[in-house]
């Protein structure tokens, strides 16, 4: 629908540079109300998927779940060879 507006704003911007020379206003006129009808379509197509746009995952969200997955996957591989997980060394505050 977005793909129709912009090629529907580029035909009446070439029909503005048309009718300089070919006094054709019906037609220019009927691209306008066709345009303006696009127009008004995707806007209001827009307006019920952002709600659904702001529910989507950020990218840290993303990065977090992607953490856990490689934890537990190497987790995983280490029960599968019957060895100990290597455990991560705790950061340390360096407080004076």
């Amino acid at each position: 629908m977005f793909a129709a507006f912009i090629l529907a704003c580029g035909t009446t911007h070439f029909l503005e540079i048309w009718v300089l020379w070919h006094p054709e206003y019906g037609v220019q006129g009927l691209m306008k109300a066709l345009t303006a009808a696009i127009s008004l379509a995707t806007a209001v197509a827009l307006w019920r998927l952002v709600p659904q746009a702001l529910a989507l995952p950020t990218p840290a969200q993303f990065q977090r779940v992607t953490d856990q997955l490689h934890a537990e996957t190497e987790q995983r591989t280490w029960r599968s060879t019957g060895r100990a997980a290597p455990r991560k060394p705790i950061a340390r505050s360096s407080t004076v």
